[in-house]
Parts: C-alpha cells; structure tokens; sequence
C-alpha cells in the first residue's frame, strides 16, 4: 500500500511539472508573437526556428503522457499495474533528453531578437544574463524580459521533467508494488444467481406390512404353517340354528353330541302324553310350566 501511494505522489509529481514547462514556452510563443508584431521581423515557424517545435514536440508528448498515467492511477484505480508507467517513462526519457541536448548545444540567439540586439557572449539554452536588459538601454525591455525569463523556465522545467521520468522508472523498477487481493486468482465459486436449487425430497413412508397368523386348524409348532392367512370367521344364520335346534331336540338327541356342549342349565323335554295345558314348549328349553313363566316374567323373545 505505501509503495502505491509513493508512486501516486511521483506520478503527480510528474503532471505538475509537465503542465509549468509547456505552459512556460507556450506563453514564450504569445509573447514572442507580439515582440513580432512591434518590430516586423518574420514569424518562428516560417522562419525555420526549430528550437520552438521541439519544445513543444516534447513537452507536449509529456504532458499527455502524465496525464494518461495519473488517471490510469488515479480514476481507473489500478495504481498497482506498472507497465504503462514503465513503456512511457522510457520514451519521455528519450525525447526530452534529445530535446535538450540539441537546445542546449546547437540552438542560437535566433528567433531570440532576430539581430536586433546582440551578445557580446551568445548562450545557448540557459540565459544567465537577463538582469542585464533595463529599461533604459532597450526599446522593448519589458517583452525582452520576460522572454528571457520564460525561456529560462522553459529550460529549467524541462530538464526537470527529464529527471522526474527518470525518477518514476526507477521507482517502478524498485517498488514493485504488491497486487490487490481482487486481482489474484481465486477458486471459481457458485454463483449467487441463477443456481438451480433441487427441492426437498420428501421421504417415502412405509407401511409395515400385515403380520400373517398362522391357522387355528394347523399345527403351530410346524413354520410352513407361520405364513398362512387366518381363515374369516363364519358368520352364523340365526334364523337356520333356530329350526335346527327345534328338529334337534325334537328328535330326542341328547345335550352333548360329537363334542359340542350344550345350555347346562336346559331341561330335559317331556313327552307330549305328560303335557298338561299348562305347560308350552320354548325354544330354549322345550316345555315348561306357564306358572313359572309368569312367576319369572320370562319371555323368549326377549333373549
């Protein structure tokens, strides 16, 4: 984090002074075109001046460089990547220190005055010598002046602007800043969207199946008897056992026959020459006496 910042403020560092070079030879061009305009001398890019086009060649170049750094930095926020800083610092380098060679060592007095004032001791690149131009000695003393001061910015910016390219690549080169965690490569992960989400499935219920008994008419100690199905009960017809039991009896069968038990507590039937007109004949137990009928208050239908 703290090589990024650092890198920030010299990309900063670098735009600010771009912007005060080009901006001082631009304004050496304005007022040279009024000093033009005073003493009818020809115009720089006519006359061939190409002292004045290399300058803002470079600078130009510079500052649009800067430019395209600090808001790739800044507003695109990827202070992180350095390619772009290193590919322009390396370019700048090269042209601005050409720039200034050839200013410095083969540039002339020219467009400076255009002969109307000369030096006894001609500089190139650098004026040392602009407190010497006073008011009282030169017609045009302020524009002269200030040209001289501004060539001198120019100048002096520039070769600024050489050495802070300079002092980016390095720093490029040195710092070498970390990436952000966003960058590194992660894991793919599921998607918040769109993700197919399968339903709960509900478990199906089982039923335990129905326990077979085995017969009440099989020998239970026997297991292929275990699985058979009970047999449904059988469901008697009153109405049958009724007449049944009336022939039954009639015939003179005793109470028990062939393993089946009989009422304990029925009577035995008297015969029909026994029978007085009191006694009736029921169904439960044959005949029995009227009196004890009405004495018990018995009625057979009411079973």
């Amino acid at each position: 984090m703290r090589a990024i910042v650092f890198l920030n403020i010299v990309r900063c560092t670098v735009f600010v002074v771009s912007a005060l070079a080009f901006a001082s030879h631009a304004s050496q061009c304005i007022l040279f075109n009024v000093y033009q305009n005073q003493t009818n001398i020809p115009d720089w890019f006519k006359g061939g001046h190409w002292q004045y086009l290399l300058w803002y060649i470079a600078l130009g170049l510079s500052l649009t460089s800067s430019t395209a750094v600090c808001i790739h930095a800044g507003c695109c926020r990827r202070g992180q990547h350095v390619r772009g800083d290193r590919i322009l610092s390396t370019i700048n380098i090269i042209v601005l220190s050409s720039t200034i060679l050839l200013i410095t060592f083969l540039g002339g007095q020219e467009p400076w005055t255009n002969d109307l004032v000369t030096f006894s001791q001609p500089a190139k690149g650098f004026i040392p010598y602009c407190n010497l131009l006073d008011q009282e000695r030169d017609a045009l003393y302020p524009l002269l002046y200030h040209r001289c001061i501004l060539v001198n910015t120019t100048w002096v910016c520039g070769s600024l602007n050489c050495v802070m390219w300079i002092f980016l690549l390095l720093s490029v080169w040195v710092a070498r800043p970390a990436k952000r965690p966003s960058s590194i490569a992660q894991l793919p992960t599921e998607p918040k969207w769109g993700r197919y989400i399968p339903e709960p499935t509900i478990p199906r219920v089982s039923y335990p199946a129905t326990p077979h008994y085995p017969s009440a008419y099989s020998n239970a100690t026997t297991a292929t008897h275990l699985s058979e199905p009970v047999p449904p009960p059988i469901q008697t017809n009153m109405d049958s056992n009724y007449h049944h039991g009336n022939q039954y009896y009639s015939s003179g069968h005793s109470d028990t026959s062939d393993g089946y038990y009989y009422n304990a507590y029925q009577q035995q039937p008297m015969t029909a020459t026994t029978t007085s007109s009191n006694k009736y004949y029921y169904e439960d137990d044959g005949y029995r006496d009227s009196s004890a009928v009405d004495n018990y208050c018995y009625y057979p239908h009411y079973r």
